[in-house]
């Protein structure tokens, strides 16, 4: 496999670009199939279709696909203005080019059409999309494409539509879609592909929760409030004209399952609602990001050292365009994750396609490569690049100052924050969870067991006589006691357990995961090892009564403790005290 990169500006440029490019492939003894990508940034259309078919004209059998874009990019040279033209001669792989448009299918149509296009074929490799159109239902597409061999791996993303002041339109050699799906489909027994992404921005102020949703994409309310509060309050950011750009470079973060995903807001509708480019959910716990100039080139680097190992005959970049815009005139540095390695194009875009394990999403923020390489190498690996510390214009170190101190600051605050929440959540004699955290933990731990059908029992259990012990020896021994209560139950339980104090001396353990059998064990150990221990002045023992039941699905945080209040009133009144009552849900009662 050979890769070309041209930039072109003028009709001359252009003329230059099909000798050469004649020239070299005339030095090639097999050729099995061409791909050209098109980049166009701040081109018409017409323009754009000229050079598509003056292209197909050149090469008839080749197969060629491309776009408008806010940058291009092709090898060094970042292009604003201008067309970035590829060419990839393989030497047995084969590339093809299929079109899917709205105007004929619908979201779910594309996504399955091109999945049954994938599944007849053999040894598919790599499948590149370039989508058009931010109201095509693109979930309902990926969620068909994620039905794809897991060893498919996809890349490409959104490209430009209406931010540069024209409608967003894909081309091939024999379409013009303005609204749909163009998928290049790399295929090839011989053909590999190593595909590498870094991200690069991180959290910055308090966590938020969408608690309002119109569609998979339209926020309406973050904390009940209307979404658009939260960019004013925290960002300064007011639904105007300028929207789109000014919150373009501060999306929102959160986490999915092990996945960090970002979305950058595309409009903010009149009542407030921001609409984003990708989906989100109710319940999502956001954070507004920034992003670190220095920590994003230093992520490039790494990206890089991993794509060398692979040694790479040619790579397609796809890179978010907030990435340009925060780096400004600085972009050209992130390119280091492709130098000197190979020939590597690509295209600045709005919404980049990420796969981990099965499922194909669309995530923001990111810096994308696919390596592609026919055969095994056979060249030595070359020698690393030494490390060179990035080289800023003064607007961007004074943005990396401001940086480090937002960094430095919100490190401090949430250091503080961990602090009181911890306090919030602690009993401070015992160190365990006090009773409103204990109420918290048993309402959701109640939720967790009714959807995901595991036993969940608790444990109720008070000192036996504490009015007498702080009577007899005072109150800091009746402390002592409560602490010795606190550490038998950390020693005997799980670290996911969450062992509290009621009140007085009242302990509370919630037990996940536990059936009412188990449970009565660990209560019995507990009383065991806390009637052994010397800790009265006297020489005389400290005893517990114990109560043990188990959750039933009906049960809700109220009845629950009901029946553990009773076990353990049974065990004192009953049992004469320093003994485990067990009440198995909805039988009688029985004794251990």
């Amino acid at each position: 496999m050979k890769q070309l990169t041209y930039v072109v500006r003028t009709n001359n440029e252009f003329m230059d670009m099909l000798q050469d490019a004649s020239r070299k492939m005339a030095k090639i003894p097999a050729i099995s199939s061409i791909l050209v990508t098109v980049f166009g940034t701040k081109m018409n259309r017409v323009n754009m279709e000229d050079m598509v078919q003056k292209l197909h004209g050149f090469l008839p059998d080749a197969h060629i696909i491309g776009s408008f874009a806010a940058l291009s990019v092709a090898d060094d040279f970042i292009i604003e203005y201008g067309v970035s033209v590829t060419f990839n001669l393989f030497e047995e792989a084969s590339a093809e080019v299929v079109a899917f448009p709205s105007r004929f299918l619908s979201s779910g149509e594309i996504g399955q059409s091109l999945l049954e296009r994938l599944q007849g074929m053999e040894d598919v490799k790599a499948v590149g999309l370039l989508l058009v159109d931010s109201s095509l239902d693109i979930l309902d597409i990926l969620e068909k494409l994620s039905e794809a061999p897991q060893e498919i791996q996809f890349f490409g993303g959104m490209t430009d539509e209406d931010y540069l002041g024209h409608q967003g339109c894909v081309f091939t050699a024999d379409d013009v879609i303005t609204s749909g799906v163009a998928a290049l489909v790399l295929r090839g027994k011989d053909l590999h592909v190593n595909s590498l992404e870094s991200f690069g921005w991180e959290a910055l102020g308090r966590d938020m929760v969408v608690t309002g949703m119109d569609g998979p994409c339209v926020v309406t309310e973050i904390d009940n409030a209307p979404a658009i509060k939260a960019y004013e309050k925290y960002l300064g950011i007011k639904n105007n004209e300028d929207f789109a750009w000014e919150a373009l470079t501060f999306p929102v973060y959160f986490e999915r399952g092990e996945k960090t995903l970002a979305r950058h807001p595309r409009s903010c509708r009149g009542d407030g609602a921001v609409v984003f480019n990708a989906n989100i959910r109710v319940g999502d716990h956001l954070h507004f990001a920034y992003g670190d100039p220095e920590g994003i080139l230093e992520k490039a680097r790494e990206l890089r050292k991993k794509m060398r190992l692979f040694r790479p005959q040619g790579i397609f970049l796809t890179s978010c365009v907030a990435r340009w815009f925060l780096l400004g005139g600085d972009i050209g540095a992130e390119l280091d994750a492709c130098r000197e390695l190979a020939p590597f194009s690509g295209f600045y875009s709005f919404g980049e396609l990420r796969r981990e394990g099965k499922e194909l999403f669309i995530s923001n923020m990111t810096l994308e490569l696919l390596g592609m390489r026919e055969g095994e190498p056979t060249e030595k690996l070359a020698d690393p690049l030494p490390p060179t510390p990035a080289k800023f214009s003064w607007q961007t170190h004074v943005m990396r100052h401001m940086v480090h101190f937002i960094k430095s600051t919100s490190q401090e605050l949430e250091t503080v924050n961990q602090g009181l929440a911890q306090l919030a959540q602690m009993d401070r004699l015992t160190a365990l969870l006090n009773r409103g955290e204990l109420e918290a933990v048993l309402e959701r731990s109640l939720e967790v067991s009714k959807v995901s059908r595991q036993p969940l029992s608790v444990i109720m259990m008070d000192i036996d006589d504490f009015k007498g012990i702080n009577d007899n020896y005072g109150h800091a021994v009746g402390d002592e006691a409560l602490k010795l209560v606190a550490d038998v139950l950390r020693k005997n339980t799980r670290r996911m357990d969450a062992p509290g104090r009621w009140g007085g001396d009242e302990f509370f353990v919630i037990l996940a995961g536990i059936d009412v059998n188990a449970a009565a064990k660990i209560a019995e150990r507990v009383r065991e090892n806390v009637s052994g221990v010397d800790i009265l002045p006297d020489g005389k023992h400290i005893t517990t009564s114990i109560g043990v039941t188990e959750a039933t699905p009906e049960d809700d945080a109220a009845s629950l403790f009901s029946r553990a209040d009773g076990a353990l009133y049974d065990a004192k009144k009953r049992q004469g005290k320093n003994h485990v009552s067990v009440v198995e849900p909805k039988t009688e009662e029985k004794n251990e």
